[in-house]
């Protein structure tokens, strides 16, 4: 190979810039644990971050171990998962909008909050779809719905109207010295400096050829968390509150910028222009087959993980690998942190209760938890996990 053509060959190598993968966010959850213990519908509703939590309500981030006790939250076509958003209501023109929060209402007299989680105490069948017709929801006296609740893919349809994908539409981010723009969540999404539209602004600045805003979910950017060296990519999310202590979050931009990750993470998948295969749902499986709290029943050399779980034993222990399957929570198997669901354990009175019960009020923690059985039960709620 003649010189000229090694060198050529060497400078391609050099400056090649692999192709950027395309990957979508995780989301978590904001559940009522009261709801939960009474098994009342609505414990749970899937949300960007955390700051949708409302009262005493506990968010448990996509990668908290409890998450793998509910149904896994989208922003794509499961309408009955996906993400809620907020409802926007004008008393003048009786519409109801979705957007991201209130400050995305259409502007102009009249508006009003709903709900962040308007209609979301109703029963979406599962056929409940794109392209399918509306009918029912609270104002229609019907808790049977479909087309009635915000959500992060499918906008509010109105008696008549069709389900239709990628219709709820957020704002857009303008740079002040290149004059560029790209879709957000909310202002909070904007790089410092920039500029923010929302959605139903009169100069919104990203329309399609029918002035239409272009912003739906599969257009809108968002970061993701990564190891700390900012060099491996673990998942796309909308917030640092999604990630656990060991990630470091990444704005879109930031993300973006990264010369070590070639990815580029939206609220859901453009299937507009890339074939997806139908959902297939997954079985249900067991809390026991894949558990992250501890096994109160797991013994090695006839002691139990509460006997374990003292400071200066733990460690030694936690090499053992039967230990650190059989006390997941207790030695942080696989980032683990769970109290148990169904063990409950006696309180002064003589009465049993469960680890949800325990976490309600900080006094019963700070009494509670100073006993091994009730840290080995439930050492998320007593901040007892990990070596």
């Amino acid at each position: 190979m003649k010189s000229n053509q090694f060198s050529l060959l060497l400078a391609s190598f050099l400056y090649f810039t692999p192709t950027t993968v395309a990957d979508v966010a995780t989301f978590g959850i904001c559940l009522n644990r009261t709801r939960l213990e009474l098994d009342e519908p609505a414990a749970h509703h899937c949300h960007f971050d955390s700051t949708y939590c409302v009262g005493d309500e506990d968010w448990i981030g996509p990668v908290d171990p409890e998450i793998k006790n509910f149904p896994k939250c989208t922003c794509d076509l499961d309408y009955d998962k996906n993400v809620y958003t907020h409802a926007c209501y004008n008393i003048n023109s009786h519409q109801v909008h979705c957007s991201a929060d209130f400050d995305g209402c259409p502007e102009g007299n009249g508006r009003m909050s709903i709900s962040y989680r308007y209609n979301s105490d109703g029963v979406v069948p599962e056929s409940c779809g794109d392209g399918s017709d509306s009918f029912g929801g609270s104002y229609a006296g019907n808790k049977q719905h479909c087309g009635k609740t915000c959500t992060c893919n499918f906008d509010y349809a109105s008696v008549g109207e069709k389900v239709e994908k990628y219709t709820t539409k957020y704002g857009a981010c303008t740079n002040t010295n290149s004059g560029k723009s790209y879709c957000a969540i909310n202002d909070h999404h904007c790089e410092d400096g920039d500029d923010w539209y929302g959605p139903h602004h009169t100069s919104f600045p990203l329309r399609d050829s029918n002035n239409v805003n272009e912003c739906s979910c599969h257009k809108v950017q968002v970061g993701a968390c990564v190891k700390k060296n900012k060099r491996d990519f673990k998942f796309c999310a909308v917030a640092a509150d999604s990630c656990n202590e060991w990630h470091k979050f990444l704005s879109a931009k930031e993300l973006k910028d990264n010369p070590h990750i070639n990815k580029e993470c939206t609220l859901c998948i453009d299937e507009t222009s890339t074939p997806v295969a139908p959902p297939v749902q997954s079985p249900v499986q067991s809390p026991v087959a894949k558990q992250c709290y501890n096994d109160m029943s797991f013994k090695h050399n006839k002691k139990p993980c509460q006997w374990m779980s003292l400071a200066k034993r733990r460690k030694n222990k936690c090499k053992i690998k039967e230990v650190r399957e059989g006390c997941r929570s207790m030695c942080g198997t696989d980032d683990c942190c769970a109290d148990h669901p169904l063990n409950k354990f006696k309180i002064d009175s003589g009465a049993k209760k469960s680890c949800v019960w325990l976490a309600q009020k900080a006094q019963r923690i700070n009494r509670y938890c100073k006993k091994f059985y009730i840290k080995t039960l439930c050492p998320k709620t007593c901040k007892d996990c990990g070596v």
